[in-house]
């Protein structure tokens, strides 16, 4: 008989490479995996999860607590960076001791998948029988299989959508850019000589423009230009607008990034936009069609909206143009017994 033990680590421990020896043992070397998928952050993170057999690492999920005010109520724990071999029992392992981590901090509520909250990697794809495109993680396709056998319920849905049409609406951005020009505002590029100061500035935006959005958890502007920096090379200033008004206040943005596992590197992703509430009627789909004008001029055939809430205005607004489904996603919730 197999011999089944679990491994409770954290990153700069010993053992964490058994965490970390999980992924080459679920996948095949080279594979889509290999490009990346849900890793670990370390904010929040209470446990790393293990289970071997045979002393092979087979099965892994992190475990996070104290993850913002907001999801205090109920009692409500995160669990990511989930990677199994196709074994109910391998599983059942795993989330036997993620129960057991629930009921020792008296947890009511466990989500997942989310590397702690939502401004990291969160959600599995519905199914994995297409392309995926960049910053989309990869997984078995089995994975939320395992999640409702042991009990998990969707909590959210989500959808990305690709619009392959591109038809640029010339009339129409004139008109608008000349009606917000009497108002005194104005659709600008990213100046990526100052690119800390506009990631700042996004940043600060963005934190109080999501705060109503669903399982919110805040982040201090420091985190969010380090995220977002990252991307480097990746930022266009022409594929990152911000809407100033005269005060150079920021009133909306919309930010894409290049698909980088597109063919010929020709896709472009909507990776966030916003704008506030007070902000002029069809803001919004105004800074959509500027993205849209600069996409083509700049050679792209093709933007994916990625990761909408199936409840998000922004999924109507990708319809109206033209958008075709593409990818579905599930984030799942489990209630316990926290006594």
């Amino acid at each position: 008989m197999p011999s089944l033990r679990t491994l409770i680590t954290l990153p700069g421990a010993p053992d964490f490479h058994r965490f970390v020896e999980v992924v080459s043992n679920c996948y095949e070397p080279g594979g889509p995996r290999s490009k990346g998928g849900h890793e670990p952050d370390e904010k929040h993170l209470s446990a790393c999860v293990v289970v071997l057999r045979d002393d092979v690492p087979v099965g892994r999920c992190a475990f996070y607590f104290d993850t913002g005010a907001v999801l205090a109520d109920p009692r409500t724990a995160m669990v990511g960076s989930y990677e199994c071999i196709n074994d109910p029992e391998i599983a059942r392992a795993i989330f036997d001791e993620v129960r057991s981590l629930a009921r020792k901090y008296r947890i009511a509520r466990l989500i997942g998948p989310m590397e702690g909250n939502t401004w990291n990697s969160y959600r599995f794809s519905d199914t994995n029988d297409r392309p995926r495109f960049y910053m989309e993680p990869y997984h078995h396709a089995y994975y939320p299989l395992q999640w409702k056998a042991e009990g998990f319920t969707p909590l959210a849905r989500y959808v990305s959508r690709i619009d392959r049409e591109l038809v640029v609406d010339q009339l129409a951005i004139r008109f608008k850019d000349e009606d917000l020009a009497v108002s005194g505002i104005t659709i600008k590029p990213l100046n990526k000589a100052h690119l800390v100061q506009e990631l700042a500035l996004i940043g600060q935006f963005s934190i109080e423009a999501f705060k109503e959005q669903f399982l919110y958890s805040p982040i201090s502007v420091e985190e969010f230009v380090m995220k977002y920096h990252r991307l480097g090379q990746l930022l266009v200033p022409r594929l990152a607008l911000l809407a100033v008004d005269k005060q150079e206040k920021l009133l909306g943005f919309i930010l894409g990034i290049p698909d980088m596992f597109s063919e010929d590197r020709t896709g472009l992703i909507v990776k966030s936009a916003a704008r506030r509430k007070d902000a002029p009627s069809g803001l919004g789909t105004h800074l959509l069609r500027k993205l849209e004008q600069s996409a083509v001029e700049l050679g792209f055939t093709s933007i994916i909206h990625a990761f909408i809430h199936e409840d998000n205005t922004s999924t109507r607004r990708s319809v109206t143009f033209g958008a075709d489904p593409y990818g579905s996603y599930t984030l799942f919730e489990q209630r316990l017994d926290s006594r």
